[in-house]
């Protein structure tokens, strides 16, 4: 279940290929290079430590704003949806916003611009309030989407909201990233997964269950299985 939701936890946020986007967010970029940037020891600590994250996201940001302006579409894409979602975990909503909607201009599919930075789409919405205020929120924006065409995706979305806790997403950033961990450091590449999962964290894990209410309302993805008898 841990790699299947891993090599899909994109599609919560964006159409981008898996958590480590195919290698687009290492590729070159003019005035930027590929540096690395301080996690802690073990690494799936990232997601629930504060101090370790703001100092991981001061290091990342730069190197977001130089690819967020790069020639090729897909990593300025991937760069500008990861700095949506650092802008939501600092409650920056209208900067979150501006850069969503700079990402989805370069997404080509509809589906994939339906779905790219839905959540924090949602949270902007609410403006960053209760999960009561997300519930409405959520609602109200699947109204507007073509819902049939997105079976699969939100299928993801709903195994999220039914499995992640942040016991989960820091075990998946240890299975995931901490192999490519050196010196406690990681690249962009592994950067994309640890800013994913703090963002579940912070705004996926809270609203789980109403996620989860909301989509099998509209028959979309699978029912929790039930727990083992006693």
């Amino acid at each position: 279940m841990i790699r299947v939701l891993a090599a899909a936890a994109s599609l919560a946020l964006g159409a981008l290929a898996g958590p480590a986007c195919g290698g687009k967010l290492n590729s070159y970029v003019e005035g930027t290079s590929v540096k690395g940037y301080d996690v802690p020891t073990p690494v799936g600590r990232i997601v629930i430590d504060d101090a370790a994250f703001q100092k991981f996201s001061r290091q990342l940001r730069p190197d977001l704003f130089a690819r967020a302006g790069a020639k090729d579409p897909e990593v300025a894409k991937a760069a500008l949806l990861l700095l949506a979602m650092l802008s939501a975990l600092d409650g920056s909503w209208d900067d979150a916003i501006r850069q969503l909607d700079r990402a989805t201009a370069l997404e080509p599919s509809a589906e994939g611009k339906a779905m790219l930075g839905l959540t924090v789409r949602v949270w902007a919405d609410a403006r960053g309030g209760d999960a009561e205020a997300f519930r409405t929120a959520f609602e109200a924006r699947l109204s507007a989407l073509p819902l049939a065409r997105l079976v699969d995706d939100m299928a993801v979305l709903r195994a999220m909201g039914q499995n992640f806790t942040p016991a989960f997403c820091r075990t998946l950033v240890e299975q995931e990233v901490g192999p490519h961990v050196v010196d406690n450091r990681v690249t962009m590449n592994e950067a994309y997964a640890i800013v994913f999962q703090r963002y579940a964290v912070e705004k996926l894990v809270p609203v789980g269950r109403i996620i989860d209410e909301v989509l099998g309302k509209h028959q979309l993805g699978a029912a929790a299985p039930l727990p083992p008898a006693p």
